[in-house]
């Protein structure tokens, strides 16, 4: 789809949405990082406007985002796990722009159940955790946003069935199906390829099951993504893209502190990163919060011996001057070794990020 219609494609969707929606929530949010390495320095900017509303037991969502272009040379091109936050809003050219992420409908069912349907994230159903998957306000370092073994598509048309922990439930569930290939998946990462069929598409599916046991919760399940590609082993080029398997234990240690850990195991045919293992901690005020993480990914065997584990580690600081979550400073330290599972030396980025935000009300259905 040329770039003219895809933003008039934008407009009236949100015009719809605004016009049609008996009671509109809106929650916005800008995101201004800074980060030095090495001697370069980087700033990038992200944007988020998420709306929502709700008509009898139907809700829907709209999320536009805006993104910066990554620097050519400089933090992100030699460290490019150390922001999170950079990439999710790109064209063909790989220059920054605005998009339409997510649209989707929320049907309430009976017994705590929910359909989803539409432009969906898949991850926000099978990979959560209240203490790193926010790369606005807690870990900035991707390996702490979400389970890099598990090759997610980005925002993609879909379809998921949720029985989220809720009112008193213990357990929980989520079955997700998706294409295979989402906005960034696709050569000129446009609306009008997000349903063409055509060689080498596929589908992603994934199962994750939730159990709450008094202060810790336990999530675990499976994935596959279908689309075809070259195989590490190089034995043929029309293999699966992957499978594995997943799990995220969550506690609350003492009063205000939380930890997650995070593993993930996948197929060393097709998984560059084939095997994932990480512990985040967070704790302190609600005004100042301390969190600290590390993360080991393991390469496939099949990648070469010029590979070696990603190590990543962070801490940082998020302080709210105004008691809320509407402006947040956020400083942080991180360390990286063996970059993107490539033998190099390691290094430390120095990060300040400011977030500012409207309130967190519309952000999820889920």
């Amino acid at each position: 789809m040329p770039r003219m219609n895809a933003r008039t494609l934008i407009l009236l969707a949100g015009m719809a949405c605004v016009t049609a929606a008996p009671a509109l929530e809106l929650e916005t949010g800008l995101t201004l990082i800074g980060q030095a390495a090495d001697g370069d320095a980087e700033a990038s900017a992200s944007a988020d406007l998420f709306f929502s509303g709700t008509a009898g037991a139907t809700r829907w969502l709209l999320h536009l985002e805006a993104g910066s272009t990554p620097a050519s040379d400089a933090v992100s091109a030699h460290y490019p796990q150390a922001n999170g936050d950079l990439g999710s809003a790109l064209n063909a050219d790989d220059a920054g722009r605005v998009q339409l992420s997510e649209l989707l409908l929320e049907r309430l069912l009976s017994g705590g159940w929910t359909l989803v349907g539409g432009l969906i994230d898949a991850s926000g159903f099978v990979d959560r955790s209240r203490v790193a998957n926010d790369e606005a306000r807690q870990f900035l370092g991707a390996s702490f946003v979400n389970n890099p073994s598990i090759n997610f598509p980005d925002y993609a048309p879909g379809l998921a069935l949720d029985r989220p922990l809720a009112d008193g439930r213990d357990t929980g569930l989520s079955l997700v199906l998706a294409s295979s290939n989402g906005l960034a998946d696709n050569p000129s990462h446009s609306y009008g390829e997000l349903l063409r069929g055509g060689e080498g598409r596929g589908s992603f599916a994934a199962a994750a099951l939730r159990q709450r046991l008094g202060h810790t919760t336990l999530r675990g399940g499976a994935w596959i993504n279908t689309r075809r590609v070259q195989r590490l082993d190089r034995i043929d080029t029309h293999g699966r893209d992957g499978r594995g398997l997943f799990a995220s234990i969550g506690r609350s240690l003492v009063d205000g502190v939380d930890a997650n850990v995070r593993l993930g195991l996948a197929d060393e045919r097709y998984a560059e990163a084939d095997r994932f293992a990480s512990l985040a901690v967070i704790g302190g005020a609600v005004t100042a919060r301390t969190g600290i993480a590390a993360s080991v990914a393991w390469p496939s065997k099949h990648l070469g011996s010029e590979r070696a584990p990603a190590l990543q580690a962070e801490l940082f600081h998020r302080w709210s001057p105004f008691g809320d979550s509407r402006v947040e400073l956020t400083p942080s330290l991180q360390y990286i070794d063996n970059a993107e599972l490539r033998a190099g030396p390691a290094g430390w980025v120095l990060g300040l990020r400011l977030h500012l935000s409207s309130g967190h009300t519309a952000r999820r259905l889920r």
